[in-house]
Order: structure tokens, then C-alpha cells, then sequence
């Protein structure tokens, strides 16, 4: 893949001894992609609008986020890339706080990384059912139908209502989106020279 559509806001970036970069996929838009594994759809409206969230999320290793000390890096860029209809993000790890994780990205292991992020309702795609305080407050079609077509021919899915707090980007085995993987990744070790965040794993 070429990296021509993606902005230069990615080229301004002081790269650090001992940290590793990845410049990951964090969502698809689910009016262009649909929901993700766990149910989950967010419009592309909203996705514009509150991506910058981003910025102020942690990276963390499967969703353990309790805890902000536990962040393992921070995220340096978050963009909507509009071609695509999807959230990207150029994360920054620190060797010292997650020395596997920088090993793997050192070896060219492919990365998935998954979201996380805070909502005050969602609705249900086929009933319209609002959920506020908990999620065993769902309606029957989530709790049971999630994902199937219903005989009106609507899927049933979560449609996840603004404003959105994105506090979390991790490091997974498995993302439940399924865009959710680095695209370029690179480690600053011993040189920093010639370092180029467009270069293919």
C-alpha cells in the first residue's frame, strides 16, 4: 500500500532512543464498515468530531486501564482520514515500560490494537431501546439478537451516542474492530538516523 493519502502532520515528530512507534488503524466509521465484534457502531459524524480524544488516551496492553500509571506510551497524532472513514493514530511506546512489546515491534510482529472509550447512552439498531446506567439494562435484541438480521432486514447492533471519551488505544491480541492494526512500525534504537514513519513492516 502506498502512504501518498496520509497527512504530513506525521512528519513533525522528535523520535526518541528506546521508544517504538506505530501508526495504527484505532476505528472504522460504522456507516462504511458496520459495527465492530463486540456489537459496537459508531457514526462517522461523531468519529470527526471526537477523535481528538485520542490525545489524551493512554496505551495500554489488553484494556488493563484502571489505572493510568500503567500506560505503557502516549498517543502523538490522531486524525480522521477521511478516504478511508477511519480513526488513525501514531502511538508512542517507551521500551522501559513495555520492553515485549517493543521487542515485537522490533522483529516486525504484526500489532493489533483495540479502543476503548466512554459513553453516556447507546441505542438498539432495531428497537431504538436507550441504555444509560448499564449494560444489563439492554434490550432483548442486544442482550440475545446481537449482530443477527432481523426479519425487517435491520441488523441488530449498538449504535453508541456523542459525546464520545476515547481514554484508551491497546495493544491486543485480538481487536474488536477488525481495521484495528498498525500499519507502519518502526523501533528508535541505538541510531535515530534515517528514521521514516512511512516505511512498511
Amino acid at each position: 500500500k502506498t502512504a501518498s493519502h496520509r497527512p504530513d502532520i506525521f512528519n513533525d515528530v522528535t523520535i526518541k532512543k528506546n521508544h517504538a512507534y506505530l501508526y495504527v488503524i484505532a476505528m472504522g466509521a460504522g456507516d462504511y464498515y458496520g459495527e465492530n465484534k463486540n456489537g459496537d457502531f459508531f457514526w462517522e459524524k461523531d468519529l470527526i468530531k471526537y477523535h481528538p480524544k485520542f490525545l489524551t488516551s493512554g496505551v495500554f496492553i489488553q484494556h488493563d486501564n484502571k489505572d493510568p500509571n500503567k500506560s505503557k506510551g502516549k498517543v502523538l497524532k490522531s486524525v480522521y482520514n477521511k478516504k478511508m472513514h477511519r480513526v488513525e493514530l501514531l502511538i508512542e511506546v517507551k521500551k522501559q515500560l513495555a520492553p515485549d512489546i517493543y521487542n515485537a515491534i522490533e522483529r516486525g510482529d504484526r500489532i493489533a490494537v483495540s479502543m476503548g472509550t466512554k459513553v453516556v447512552e447507546e441505542s438498539c439498531s432495531y428497537c431504538g431501546h436507550i441504555t444509560k446506567d448499564s449494560l444489563a439494562n439492554r434490550c432483548e435484541h442486544l442482550k440475545r439478537h446481537m449482530h443477527q438480521i432481523m426479519p425487517n432486514g435491520v441488523k441488530v447492533c449498538a449504535i453508541n451516542h456523542p459525546p464520545l471519551n476515547f481514554f484508551d488505544i491497546s495493544i491486543v491480541r485480538r481487536p474488536a474492530d477488525t481495521q484495528g492494526y498498525a500499519m507502519f512500525q518502526k523501533t528508535a534504537s541505538v541510531s535515530e538516523s534515517g528514521f521514516n514513519l512511512y516505511k512498511t513492516a
